[in-house]
């Protein structure tokens, strides 16, 4: 089941005895625990009829005998077990018999959620849960689900966005991007930065967005491309030292520079071949926007120039891991070389 339908039945009141919350977006699962917990409870017996369990401080007994009591004033009580071994570590055989057999049999008053980043669908109560209760997998949102979610989190902190700088938040949080591990819990992270600088201001604008997120490695690392394929190499070697300033490990700098010089590289020989923008980032997995950024990137470089560029990349990573050079100096040279 898609968390949506889980909101759709819980509107229609249609809630289960048992779930299993997870998925990629923990930050969903437990925004669907919240939503459960908000109509099955009334807060004003909500320390009798709720209760939140901690593997740590609480035991598989415990979660059984919270579930099989009945609720007071009520006609439902919720048992939240959250994040723990349960479901993907080395529990005792006893207790994970003990939940099964309350899974097959549960008390018709009592919600019973699990609530997990993760879980090992091999162990015998994860497979009890997957046949018996109901799976809500929370897995990673389209554009459509992620800009209602920034546009939430914005209007909850008493602001607005407009779409423009919806769009830049969109494109420079990055989320959507192939190979992003970025989660909405980064994002969430993301957002409490840029309402900060928003200050008093309701109105977030495009430029709030820009001046918070260009202090990532990765923008800044398209900018250092940027002014190479201009020779502006002073510019460039500021980035760097900006770079090594906040604390990027050179490792990380480098993967960066090869990846940006990849996707050069790839969008302007497919682009030569003939392939659309839209083409291009169908094969390639990178959005439009990004494409249409790296061909313009690109109008500074020649095919060869940037087949070179990766080359020395290879000898720089080379001289990174086996020699006692100082890695900003090999990174200073490699900016040199591709200038």
């Amino acid at each position: 089941m898609k968390y949506q339908e889980l909101n759709a039945n819980i509107k229609e009141n249609k809630i289960a005895k048992v779930y299993l919350l997870c998925g990629e977006e923990y930050q969903i699962s437990k925004m669907m625990a919240g939503n459960l917990k908000t109509h099955l409870i009334d807060p004003a017996f909500e320390q009798l009829n709720y209760i939140r369990f901690d593997e740590k401080t609480h035991t598989v007994q415990d979660i059984v005998a919270f579930s099989e009591t009945m609720p007071f004033m009520s006609e439902k009580r919720m048992v939240l077990v959250a994040e723990g071994n349960l479901l993907h570590g080395s529990i005792p055989d006893q207790d994970a018999d003990t939940l099964i057999q309350y899974i097959k049999t549960p008390n018709d008053a009592t919600c019973l959620v699990f609530l997990s980043r993760k879980i090992d669908k091999k162990r015998k109560l994860t497979k009890a849960l997957l046949e018996h209760g109901v799976v809500v997998e929370t897995n990673r949102v389209d554009r459509i689900q992620l800009e209602k979610w920034i546009a939430k989190r914005i209007r909850v902190a008493g602001k607005k966005v407009d779409r423009l700088a919806m769009n830049a938040l969109v494109e420079g949080l990055e989320y959507l991007d192939k190979d992003s591990k970025m989660n909405l819990e980064d994002v969430d992270n993301e957002l409490e930065k840029i309402i900060a600088y928003a200050g008093e201001r309701v109105q977030i604008e495009s430029e709030d967005v820009a001046v918070v997120l260009s202090r990532g490695v990765e923008h800044s690392i398209f900018r250092m491309v940027d002014f190479l394929g201009t020779g502006k190499v002073k510019e460039s070697l500021e980035i760097l030292d900006y770079l090594f300033e906040v604390g990027e490990h050179p490792t990380k700098i480098l993967f960066m520079m090869v990846r940006q010089l990849r996707i050069l590289y790839r969008s302007k020989l497919l682009k030569e071949r003939g392939y659309t923008t839209e083409h291009i980032a169908s094969t390639t997995g990178f959005r439009p926007f990004m494409i249409n950024n790296a061909l313009r990137q690109g109008r500074n470089f020649s095919l060869e120039k940037l087949k070179k560029a990766y080359e020395r990349c290879a000898d720089i990573d080379r001289l990174l891991k086996s020699t006692k050079n100082d890695p900003k100096v090999l990174l200073e040279m490699l900016i040199f070389d591709l200038r």
